[in-house]
């Protein structure tokens, strides 16, 4: 997958407009990454399933730098810890160097 991939599923972009509980979510899930992560290009949306546990992110690190793409998902895993266990349930990457 690039980063050109386009979802089918037309998301809520973050930022537009009164958040609800997904696009609260999704802007905790921003704020963890951009702080483990500073320099990074970051998007993240809600799916809009209804239930605000699914989300997109498009993440562009320089921290990603020589990393697989596997290593790249695994430092987000890792940044995200306790809400990936408890909080998402399906999380969308798109990763690259930056």
């Amino acid at each position: 997958m690039g980063l050109t991939d386009i979802c089918a599923i037309k998301p809520r972009f973050l930022g537009a407009g009164k958040l609800n509980n997904g696009e609260m979510k999704a802007q905790e899930i921003q704020d963890r990454l951009r702080e483990a992560l500073p320099g990074a290009s970051i998007e993240v949306w809600e799916l809009g399933n209804g239930e605000a546990d699914s989300f997109e992110l498009r993440l562009l690190a320089p921290q990603f730098q020589g990393k697989s793409l596997v290593q790249q998902h695994q430092m987000i895993y890792q940044i995200l810890g306790d809400k990936m266990k408890d909080e998402i349930h399906a999380l969308k990457i798109t990763s690259a160097a930056l």
